[in-house]
């Protein structure tokens, strides 16, 4: 496609000039048409009354003559018949309203009246001139008397053709000057409606192609991309400042206007590219280019210079530097590759559903996962219902719709039936977006086959539930023999053998030993059976109240000082669980004081969006914590020093009760400084995932 100038105002304006130019000839030459009859008309009027008035004196010249001849016998007038016939001749010219006498007679109904009452005058005088024998017989006043009644017809007539003329006259006044009034306004008029509304309209077009033209000039100036024209004889027709510095940078000097752009191909392109476009032809063409070691390869679109009669006269170039594209692209590339291959690594895909079209994008291993042909299956919301398990459906929608209408994460975990019939679970995350009036429009999210971790944390509970069961029967199957161990050494009469006592003193140690331990094990096995639909929200100033009451003794005998720094938050969990969290912590920073130094104790409540942590820090001894000892200090008869006559499982029983409400202790000590334990809980919403498992595991 070549580059063609728009003439479509241009011709409209020539169309309007020659419309217009046709009209006025029009107009002027049926005005001189019209001039010209009314001329002509009035020219006529004024011969007609010239030869009537010489009628009317010819007719005088007859009667002289024939008084003259009376007067003197011998007297005869020469030509007097010649004169008489003509004069008759014109008479019945004027009459009959014929052209014999050269001009055209337009006469009223009273001059034909007036020229039939002098018309036995005339033939009378006719008669006598053309006969002299009778001139004798004739009295002179009888030829006076037709001269009179000849001449008073002939001096009306004169007066109705002077009439006649006058009027002619004034209605060529009349006309002219309408016809001045009408072309004045026509003028203007075309001035106005026409003229003037092409002149704005032209003055409008020039403005519009100067802004059009600055724009043109923007673009080309502001873009990287070098752009040129050239002539058919190949010589440069125009170039952006990009074209100008190239050339510059490459041979030194910069191209003028009308210099052959032949001594300045830059770019890889040939003449036979140049002669391809100059015969009409639009293309795009690749070409590299290796200088000083550097390879670059650019795009040249070649596109042929139209004129109004779609000639070729020139052709426009553009250059396009594709080693950065072709850089980028690669990476693209390879970062795509290396997304899809961590997509398998991790069984994921994601995904992107256009609301309104109701049309799914699925990433490559979105189709391993559900087990469909990407050639085949229609990627929308339908067809996901209907590989989705059907137990699982409405759970699913429901939490779309949720998840759209009160704008949270999408977030659950579903079942879904492969075309072989094998299940899977799939974990599915995904967010709602909206349009600028807050109608929904799209989603986009995750999906992961967590199938493996499902099965594998089956197998964890079906492991701890017999684990349970094993506890559960030892416990009590080693506890009747204990309790029947200790009830024996409570009847047993000591004082008779002193090594028998020792004896059962040490079976009894171990067998109360062997009893606590038992029943530290049902302990924490019973906390670890707690559910999150057993959590409240927990005030923790009125367990801190309580618990100050439970340890009141040791308190006061420790002169200890507990400050406290409260936000108005809540936790969520067991009573009970939080109850002997502090107290255990509380009495673990009493147990560990520094000899000589007043224990102060602070407890520390803050909340944000996602957490809400509890720090409990003392002065106490400290200790140094290694790795290693860190893992242990929460191990079941862990202890922080072994100094203390303490059997450990308060620690123990903290880290299992923090667990078990889904939280999360740590411990921050210092020798010599004091030790602080930090737990973290979360701040608990709807928490899909985690009932969504919990549902798929019972």
């Amino acid at each position: 496609m070549g580059i063609k100038r728009d003439d479509t105002f241009i011709t409209k304006v020539s169309k309007s000039i020659w419309v217009l130019g046709v009209f006025i000839v029009l107009l002027c030459g049926a005005s001189i048409y019209s001039l010209n009859l009314f001329i002509s008309s009035t020219y006529d009027n004024a011969r007609v009354i010239n030869r009537a008035g010489r009628q009317r004196a010819i007719s005088q010249l007859l009667t002289k003559e024939l008084y003259k001849y009376r007067l003197q016998q011998n007297y005869y007038p020469k030509d007097i018949g010649v004169i008489a016939q003509q004069w008759s001749k014109n008479h019945n010219a004027f009459q009959n309203r014929t052209k014999k006498i050269g001009i055209s007679i337009y006469n009223t109904p009273k001059i034909d009246s007036l020229f039939t009452e002098i018309q036995q005058s005339q033939s009378q005088l006719q008669s006598l001139l053309l006969a002299p024998n009778q001139w004798k017989a004739i009295s002179m006043d009888s030829i006076v008397a037709w001269n009179r009644s000849y001449l008073a017809g002939m001096d009306a007539i004169v007066t109705e053709y002077q009439i006649g003329h006058e009027k002619n006259l004034t209605q060529y006044q009349f006309f002219g000057s309408i016809s001045y009034l009408f072309i004045m306004a026509f003028g203007i008029g075309s001035f106005l409606f026409l003229i003037l509304p092409l002149i704005r309209k032209s003055r409008q077009n020039i403005q519009d192609g100067a802004i059009q033209q600055l724009r043109i000039e923007a673009v080309i100036e502001n873009t990287q991309d070098a752009i040129w024209s050239i002539s058919k004889d190949f010589r440069l027709l125009t170039f952006n400042s990009a074209y100008s510095r190239l050339c510059k940078a490459h041979h030194g000097n910069v191209p003028t206007i009308g210099a052959d752009a032949k001594g300045f191909f830059l770019f890889g392109e040939d003449v036979s590219d140049y002669e391809r476009a100059l015969k009409g032809n639009s293309f795009s063409t690749e070409a590299k280019v290796v200088k000083n070691g550097k390879t670059k390869l650019y795009q040249l679109s070649f596109n042929p210079i139209l004129d109004k009669n779609t000639i070729v006269s020139g052709c426009c170039v553009r250059q396009s530097d594709l080693t950065q594209r072709r850089k980028t692209l690669k990476m693209f590339k390879e970062s795509e590759r290396k997304l899809k291959e961590a997509q398998q690594i991790a069984n994921m895909g994601n995904w992107h559903w256009d609301m309104q079209k109701d049309d799914i994008f699925w990433s490559d291993q979105l189709y391993t996962i559900f087990g469909q042909d990407k050639d085949h299956f229609e990627t929308n919301y339908a067809s996901l219902m209907g590989i989705i398990h059907p137990d699982d459906r409405k759970l699913f929608n429901d939490d779309v719709d949720r998840c759209i209408k009160k704008r949270i994460k999408h977030d659950i975990v579903h079942r879904i039936v492969k075309k072989n019939g094998e299940l899977r679970f799939i974990h599915q995350k995904g967010k709602a977006f909206y349009d600028h009036e807050g109608n929904p429009i799209r989603m986009a999210g995750t999906a992961q086959d967590v199938t493996k971790t499902i099965e594998a944390n089956k197998k964890i509970i079906k492991q701890n539930t017999e684990l349970q069961n094993f506890v559960y029967v030892i416990s009590h199957n080693l506890r009747r023999p204990v309790s029947n161990l200790l009830a024996l050494h409570s009847v047993y009469n000591r004082g008779i053998n002193k090594e028998n006592d020792d004896i059962l003193d040490k079976i009894e140690s171990s067998c109360t030993a062997l009893d606590q331990t038992i029943k530290d094990l049902n302990l924490s096995l019973s906390l670890k059976a707690i559910t999150p639909k057993e959590f409240k929200p927990i005030a923790l100033h009125e367990i801190l109240s309580e618990v100050k009451i439970l340890l009141a003794s040791e308190i006061t005998n420790s002169q200890t000082t507990i400050f406290t720094k409260l936000d108005n938050v809540n936790l969520y969990g067991v009573k009970s669980y939080f109850m002997n969290i502090l107290y255990n912590l509380i009495l673990n920073s009493i147990t560990y004081r520094k000899e000589g130094v007043r224990p102060k104790i602070t407890i520390r409540l803050t909340g944000s969006f996602d957490w809400i942590t509890l720090s409990v820090r003392d002065n106490g001894i400290g200790i140094d914590l290694s790795p290693e000892r860190r893992k242990k200090i929460f191990d079941m008869y862990g202890r922080l020093s072994g100094k203390t006559n303490g059997q450990g499982l308060g620690l123990y029983l903290v880290k299992t009760q923090v667990d078990a409400m889904g939280g999360d202790i740590d411990a921050i000590s210092t020798k010599g400084k004091g030790t602080t334990f930090i737990l973290k809980f979360k701040n608990r919403k709807e928490d899909l995932w985690f009932g969504d498992i919990k549902r798929h595991l019972v």
